[in-house]
Parts: C-alpha cells; sequence; structure tokens
C-alpha cells in the first residue's frame, strides 16, 4: 500500500474498520465509547472522501470546492487529535496517524487554492455586474479554473 492510499475511503475504511473490530472485543465500556467516536470520525470523514471522488465526474464550483475542503480539513483535524488521544486504546495502526498528517497539508493545500479561486470569482462576477456584463467570467481568458490537485 503506497503512502497515500489510505487517501482513498475504501482502502482507508477497511483499515479502520479492522482496527475497530480488534477494539471491540475489549470490555472496557468507556474504551467501546471512544473507539465508537473515533469509528463515527472515520466514518464523516470517508463520506467526504467519497463525495470528493465525485467531482471526478462533475466537477464542483469554486465555491462547493471551498466548502467540502474545509469540512474535509476539519473531519481530518478532529480524527489526527482523537488518534492522539485513544489511537492505542483502540488499537489504530501506528501508520493512520503519520499519514493523516501528510493529508492534512496536502487537504489545506488544496482548500485555500479553491477558496481562492472562489473569492475570485465572486469579485469577477460583481465586477461584471458592475459594469453590465453578463456572464460573470472573465471575459479576455474565461472562467477561472478551480486547482486540479486532489480532486
Amino acid at each position: 500500500m503506497r503512502p497515500f492510499d489510505v487517501f482513498r475511503p475504501a482502502a482507508f475504511g477497511a483499515l479502520i474498520v479492522g482496527a475497530l473490530c480488534i477494539a471491540s472485543a475489549a470490555p472496557a465500556a468507556a474504551q467501546a465509547n471512544e473507539c465508537e467516536k473515533l469509528a463515527k470520525l472515520f466514518e464523516n470523514r470517508a463520506k467526504t472522501m467519497q463525495q470528493l471522488e465525485g467531482f471526478k465526474k462533475k466537477p464542483p464550483t469554486a465555491d462547493q470546492a471551498c466548502a467540502i475542503f474545509g469540512r474535509l480539513k476539519d473531519q481530518n483535524a478532529a480524527a489526527m487529535a482523537e488518534v492522539e488521544r485513544n489511537g492505542d486504546w483502540c488499537h489504530v495502526p501506528p501508520d493512520v496517524l503519520p499519514n493523516l498528517k501528510a493529508q492534512h497539508a496536502q487537504i489545506e493545500d488544496t482548500r485555500k487554492g479553491a477558496c481562492t479561486a472562489a473569492v475570485q470569482q465572486r469579485k469577477q462576477a460583481e465586477d461584471a455586474k458592475k459594469q453590465g456584463l453578463l456572464g460573470g467570467g472573465d471575459i479576455i481568458g474565461g472562467p477561472i479554473r478551480l486547482p486540479q490537485g486532489a480532486l
């Protein structure tokens, strides 16, 4: 498995489900609660990743990309914090946290690019509206393109 294969929802989900199955065998109720919380964080993160996979078929607007990468950034940060807190307790494989940290930097860079593009698109639309132009795109160079990194 390459380092960023866990970025794929299926591979990452299988990794976490396997780790949590081991954890669910433990009798302590506190452990089960903490591990369920961790599982829910990874489940929500996987759903967001699946939405990103859908962008391959239908590219998002800059505003949509900004919003989803912002949500993914928040989910990733929460998952990192929970793995740091309860990863050993919940038997999370040791390579999960370094992968989350590496992905966090990529997610943040992509989010910044998408949000910058969204701001530029809104500004251009406002400028075009003020000038009485229709379309809202850059008249000379066409519409602003989204960053293609993790999309």
